[in-house]
């Protein structure tokens, strides 16, 4: 799949890994923020195709204006204008989707969290011709009436089914190969000490601890 893809489709790449906020109005600005840096990287407000009134929706993502309405519709206005733009459809890559809706639901703002994804998501992800596939990663398994009620044909992949087990993390030979390239074989039994990992169905070690002492 990976040769199938590479080098054929722009990417969409967002991380929401730190979208905290202490109420619903400053994690909707820092949501509009991330977005609209992640359209300027990829030049969207150049291309010739969009109108004013969607160059005027994207600059609105960046200068602090932008609208529930506004995020909601971004990641669908950005997919169409790379689709017009170069022919191709785009994958959409979202890390750590569940931070926001989990800090919403620790400050009391969750509905309209929700009620946010499941815009951004639906009109994203659903039926939308101008994205080949997207992957989306994150910690906490959220229901699918929640911010996924509004897509359908969802695949998920988690570490504790056997096929899938063994390409989350990292296992005992894959960090002891790690330390041999780098000379340190030696503190494979610190490293075992330090964080032992858990059981799935492989033992797995910490991917953290590749930048520890």
């Amino acid at each position: 799949m990976c040769e199938a893809h590479q080098a054929q489709h722009h990417v969409v790449f967002l991380s929401f890994k730190d979208i905290y906020a202490g109420d619903y109005s400053q994690a909707l600005e820092r949501l509009a923020t991330r977005i609209g840096r992640e359209a300027k990287r990829l030049g969207i407000s150049s291309f010739a195709e969009l109108d004013e009134d969607e160059l005027a929706a994207i600059r609105k993502l960046s200068n602090e204006t932008a609208t529930e309405n506004n995020v909601a519709d971004s990641l669908y206005l950005i997919t169409s204008a790379l689709f017009r733009h170069y022919g191709k459809k785009a994958i959409v890559l979202i890390d750590e989707y569940d931070a926001p809706v989990n800090h919403a639901y620790q400050m009391k703002y969750y509905d309209d969290m929700v009620r946010l994804f499941r815009g951004l998501l639906g009109q994203a992800l659903k039926s939308n011709p101008y994205v080949e596939f997207a992957v989306m990663t994150g910690v906490l398994r959220l229901s699918k009436d929640s911010i996924f009620s509004d897509l359908n044909n969802i695949r998920v992949y988690s570490a504790l089914e056997p096929q899938y087990s063994a390409r989350f993390g990292f296992t005992e030979s894959e960090v002891l190969e790690m330390l041999k390239y780098c000379g340190l074989d030696e503190r494979m039994q610190g490293m075992k000490e330090f964080y032992d990992g858990c059981r799935h169905l492989v033992h797995k070690r910490n991917p953290q601890c590749r930048n520890h002492n």
